[in-house]
């Protein structure tokens, strides 16, 4: 019981040096600096619509089907790239009411970053889209296939 009681107290010992010295500090700071930067790589864009808002203009549009006699579809998965977005967008808008579809959600994808080692990185070009477009879009995050999730 003594051996080990003496155990922990010499490694409680070394952990507080260890802890205390400046390289320690310094590789800390280093370490939560190299998050930030790297989990920052777009500004965050905020949504310009309530979700009530939102849902109303959602509403409207599906209604604008019914009242048609058209059954509205709503695309639950699909994905939205930033680097071709604005012409996949432009196509999208187009064809949307001749094929029947009231809704996407589109997923997102990370933002862009030279650093393959980094963390996720949040891309925010759907908060853009639904801005512009928020009847026919719905909010979503990137798309879940990154190890994070």
């Amino acid at each position: 019981m003594m051996n080990r009681l003496r155990k922990i107290i010499l490694t409680s010992s070394f952990t507080l040096k260890v802890l205390s010295t400046p390289f320690f500090s310094i590789t800390v700071a280093a370490a939560f600096f190299a998050f930030v930067v790297a989990a920052a790589a777009e500004d965050p864009v905020e949504i310009k619509y309530s979700r009530q808002e939102i849902e109303e203009k959602w509403r409207v549009r599906i209604q604008s089907f019914l009242d048609k006699g058209v059954i509205p579809l709503i695309d639950f998965l699909s994905f939205l790239p930033r680097t071709d977005g604005d012409a996949v967008l432009g196509w999208t808008l187009r064809t949307m009411d001749e094929t029947r579809v009231a809704l996407i959600s589109f997923s997102g994808y990370p933002a862009a970053n030279g650093n393959k080692k980094s963390r996720y990185r949040w891309g925010y070009y759907i908060h853009e889209v639904v801005n512009a477009h928020p009847d026919r879009f719905i909010l979503t995050t990137n798309k879940g296939g990154n190890r994070n999730w």
